[in-house]
């Protein structure tokens, strides 16, 4: 045994459980040289094999992201002015911009160019042309451009081509590309966009009919009461704010305009035809900026007050907006525009039937009697679940603003964009669904992001619905819709909606035009909702914390004679549901935060103030409770007592009324169910039968018995007798049948 464990240690093992701990052990010097050498040899050999890769072949992080200007072109494109917008054989064709030195060297000697890519002749294949450009085939004649630019310098252009010479061919979508070169013929600047071809013009009854869904939504900027979180909304409703922008592109719009025609007798003014809108607006931004029309507060997240900026601003903004939507269609989104499908997720359609109704009652009297549609529902994203849609139905809700990939078609369209109407069964009942187009959805929310500039930005929305029309030769009603909270530039967003009455292929239309419609038969599959959509709804533990307050608030308000405390507080929690905190769960979890607390700070002004021992002398007795009212309005309440064991003691008061900034001690009748000491709990209940505030806590010292106590010693005094009883009858019966005998023994012993 000594031996083999000797072995083991001069091997290197760990010794057994018994035996002694081994010493490290470290590597001879020559050894760790040599793996040290090994490892810097393998280090360089590794490094020098990465040098020639990164020369051979750039990695990720020096490839060029789609879209972006390479590191090779430094010249920076912006457009103007691209004009006609509809070109006919015979134009003279232009295009007006500015070129940018966005390098370090100097560039002279550059010649401008239009280059024409193959016709596009579907949406899809526009929308991969606009992921990735196309081949072009044939180029104008390359214009001079006479100023040399410096660093960092700026210089116009102006390329103008009679149409007939782009070589266009039959009717469609072409790409065109500006395209900059130096003296060398090498690429140094290049900007592609598209260019609408109808050279028949467009045939009578062909053209697509567009109608708008604009929305006017902004996220919550008030917690509890009149007082604001923060001032944004004052930048949003001055000059050039996102609301302001959205505003007058669609008041201009919607009247019609007087502009010079070229090709009259001296320019003579022609008339535009209106293009109407339907307003998706939130009856909590306009009660915000209603109350910004007078002096208002901020208090920020630290507490402090602040006067607010935006009076001014609110006052004008609120003015042209009523005068705006006056004889067009509103529809009210619900209060604080909700995450409808998240609420409905969590069993909250309460909160989502509180908001609608709302909304339709107080929208109409904020927009000074506007037309307001009742019964058209608009989700966030234009997604909804089933019971997110039954939530709505369940309110009255007949029509539903969906985006098209909501309701898939059956089979998916491969050459032509179908009309936007469908329609859907959602709790029992068929509703139309008024279909907005995803594509032009895309296209529209991703217009701040195309270089060159809103004019470019403007040709892609032109390409988008010339596309739509050139599909097919019959005319078809669709539906166009930004996004929520949509920010686009004034000129853009101004720019679409005039377009839609001034190309030849499109027609203004209102929404109900596309409604009127018949919905093609069997077109449409079943709702779908994927799950991308479920993983972008607020987290169920978002929605808690405020559902919680929520049932207590509505408890409290039971046992107030109205509501005009519990409604401040209600609004609050109704405007941390909003769908805005989608994108932004920090400030939105910051609002719903303040306002629990509000609501918690007003339950508290309902407390038990009674503390200290309570002596019962007897089985019955009266249980003295101070009740204290902070509130500005009396409440009712009804006084519970539970001992922590339910057998000793339990006793519920009357309805009792404290005056509002008052204290009332009442006496509540309670039996003692056994004497001792014990602690029994306070609660108050609202007249609903909700607990209110926190439970207070009295301890009791009973000296009499309860009726139970009695019962049970009186039980034992009777099962006493009882025992005793039988046992004197048994030894009756025994001593009755026992044989008179002498006194001496009657058994003796015999010996045997």
């Amino acid at each position: 045994m000594r031996r083999r464990r000797s072995r083991r240690a001069a091997g290197g093992r760990p010794p057994g459980p018994t035996g002694p701990p081994s010493k490290p052990t470290s590597a001879p010097p020559a050894a760790l040289a040599r793996l040290l050498a090994g490892l810097l040899a393998v280090g360089l050999l590794a490094g020098a094999l990465a040098a020639v890769l990164l020369v051979r072949s750039p990695g990720p992080a020096a490839a060029a992201s789609p879209g972006a200007t390479p590191t090779s072109e430094p010249v920076r494109i912006a457009i103007d002015s691209i004009e006609p917008k509809a070109p006919k054989p015979g134009d003279l064709f232009s295009v007006v911009g500015s070129l940018a030195n966005t390098g370090a060297d100097q560039l002279a000697g550059l010649r401008l160019r239009l280059d024409i890519g193959a016709r596009l002749d579907n949406r899809s294949s526009l929308q991969d042309a606009a992921r990735q450009s196309p081949a072009y085939q044939r180029s104008t004649a390359a214009d001079p451009v006479p100023i040399a630019l410096a660093p960092g310098g700026v210089a116009p252009f102006i390329s103008t081509v009679p149409v007939d010479e782009l070589g266009l061919g039959r009717l469609g979508v072409y790409p065109l590309r500006v395209s900059v070169r130096d003296h060398a013929g090498r690429s140094v600047g290049h900007l592609d966009t598209f260019l609408p071809w109808f050279p028949g013009g467009v045939l009578a009854g062909s053209a697509t009919r567009l109608a708008w869904v604009w929305p006017l939504t902004t996220r919550p900027h008030r917690a509890v009461g009149r007082a604001l979180i923060d001032d944004d909304l004052t930048r949003d409703v001055s000059a050039g704010g996102r609301l302001d922008t959205l505003l007058n592109a669609a008041a201009t719009a919607a009247a019609p305009v007087a502009t010079p025609d070229a090709g009259s007798a001296a320019g003579a003014p022609r008339r535009t035809a209106p293009v109407p809108v339907t307003w998706a607006v939130d009856a909590d931004l306009v009660e915000t900026v209603a109350s910004m029309t007078t002096p208002y507060d901020v208090t920020g997240p630290d507490g402090q007050r602040r006067t607010g900026a935006g009076t001014i601003a609110a006052g004008g903004w609120l003015t042209r907006l009523r005068a705006a939507v006056q004889g067009q269609q509103v529809v009210s989104l619900p209060y604080a525009d909700p995450d409808v499908n998240a609420l409905a997720r969590a069993g909250l359609e309460a909160d989502v039937a509180t908001a609608i109704n709302l909304a339709r009652d107080g929208l109409p009297r904020l927009l000074d009697g506007a037309l307001v549609s009742d019964d058209i529902a608009w989700p966030p994203t234009g997604m909804a679940s089933s019971a997110g849609l039954d939530a709505y139905v369940n309110t009255g809700t007949s029509t539903v603003m969906l985006d098209d990939s909501a309701v898939p078609a059956v089979p998916p369209p491969c050459c032509s964009t179908p009309s936007g109407h469908a329609t859907i069964t959602s709790a029992g009942r068929s509703l139309d669904v008024a279909l907005l187009d995803s594509g032009l959805g895309a296209v529209l929310a991703g217009s701040a992001d195309v270089a060159g500039g809103p004019r470019v930005a403007e040709q892609r929305f032109l390409a988008e619905t010339a596309m739509i029309t050139a599909e097919r030769a019959d005319s078809r009603a669709i539906v166009a819709a930004p996004p929520r909270q949509w920010a686009p530039d004034p000129t853009y967003a101004a720019s679409v909606l005039a377009d839609t009455a001034t190309v030849p292929w499109l027609r203004p239309a209102a929404l109900a035009d596309v409604l009127a419609v018949p919905p093609p038969v069997a077109q449409r599959r079943s709702l779908n909702y994927p799950a991308v959509a479920v993983a972008a709804e607020l987290p169920p533990a978002f929605l808690a914390r405020a559902a919680g307050a929520r049932a207590e608030m509505r408890s409290l308000r039971s046992s107030l004679p109205n509501d005009d405390l519990t409604t401040p507080v209600l609004l609050g929690l109704l405007r941390s549901n909003s769908a805005a905190w989608r994108e932004d769960l920090r400030t939105g979890a910051a609002l719903r935060d303040r306002v629990v607390a509000a609501q918690s700070a007003l339950v508290d002004k309902v407390r038990v103030t009674s503390t200290g021992q309570v002596t019962l002398t007897s089985s019955h007795g009266a249980i003295p409770v101070t009740i204290a009212n902070d509130l500005d309005q009396p409440v009712s309440v009804i006084v519970r007592l539970d001992a922590r064991n339910a057998a000793r003691l339990q006793a519920t008061g009357d309805v009792q009324t404290v005056a509002a900034h008052s204290s009332k001690q009442i006496s509540v009748r309670a039996d003692a169910l056994t004497s001792g000491e014990f602690i029994v709990n306070v609660t108050l209940l609202t007249l609903d039968g909700g607990t209110l505030g926190e439970r207070g806590q009295l301890q009791v010292r009973s000296t009499g018995y309860g009726r139970v106590a009695l019962g049970i010693t009186g039980g034992a005094a009777g099962l006493l007798l009882v025992v005793a009883g039988v046992r004197i009858s048994r030894r009756a019966l025994r001593s009755r049948h026992r044989p008179a005998t002498p006194e001496t023994p009657a058994r003796q012993d015999v010996p045997v």
